[in-house]
């Protein structure tokens, strides 16, 4: 909800109603007490990101109901003598105008400057889109080392189905895992998982002709109301 909602008096009277001993803050007061919030929870995520040795993000542009573009990055790090995830939030503002590579790498790139981040980084998280492929190669060009993968060696695999394989690492094991965690930033882009089986079951429907009719059908009707529902707010405005 937008902040002007502490100025509705329908909004004032149902807060009144609900507990008559609330005195509701003006709008310069929620505002400024949402900046400061800001502020404290930045620093603490650059402090986080200060005893770190590598990082992984995630990047993804959306439309809401009304269109707009919004791009977010996100962070997943484990801190220095910890072996638990945490996650936050880098940036996440409105991404006007055509989705080029060029565009969204110089908005990904002014998310992680302002962290100093950009040589910590070990994976970025994307969907398959070809402007996305692009921004990461824009950021991180591709050398000639980079797709060196040892994919014979299968010396170590652990059987994941294992339930002894979740338990608590022995200290040396241990040693291990955090080393390789550390061993340093490549920044390499990976399509997301969820992304691509969600492309592929869509590909499966389209190519199912029993359920192909329902789901163009059932597109239609929701485009049709989004129509509807994005006219409706627009006369509303007007």
């Amino acid at each position: 909800m937008p902040l002007s909602i502490v100025e509705n008096k329908y909004f004032r009277h149902f807060l009144s109603v609900v507990d008559s001993r609330y005195t509701l803050p003006a709008r310069a007061t929620v505002a400024s007490q949402l900046e400061k919030k800001v502020t404290l929870v930045k620093e603490k995520l650059k402090q986080d990101l200060l005893e770190t040795n590598t990082v992984n993000t995630t990047v993804d542009i959306w439309s809401d109901r009304k269109m707009r573009g919004y791009m977010a990055t996100t962070v997943h790090y484990v801190k220095r003598g910890e072996c638990a995830l945490k996650s936050g939030l880098l940036m996440i503002e409105r991404f006007t105008g055509s989705h080029t590579g060029e565009r969204i790498a110089a908005a990904f790139d002014a998310a992680i400057d302002g962290y100093d981040i950009r040589h910590k980084i070990d994976h970025i998280v994307t969907d398959n889109a070809a402007n996305m492929r692009k921004a990461f190669t824009t950021c991180f060009p591709i050398t000639g080392d980079d797709h060196v993968r040892d994919d014979d060696d299968s010396e170590g695999t652990v059987e994941v189905d294992d339930p002894e394989s979740w338990e608590a690492l022995p200290a040396n094991e241990l040693i291990s895992v955090v080393s390789v965690m550390e061993a340093g930033s490549r920044g390499e882009r990976l399509s997301c998982f969820c992304h691509s089986l969600h492309l592929t079951v869509s590909d499966g429907l389209k190519d199912t002709k029993c359920v192909s009719s329902a789901i163009a059908k059932a597109c239609k009707l929701a485009s049709l109301l989004h129509q509807a529902k994005f006219s409706a707010t627009s006369l509303r405005m007007s």
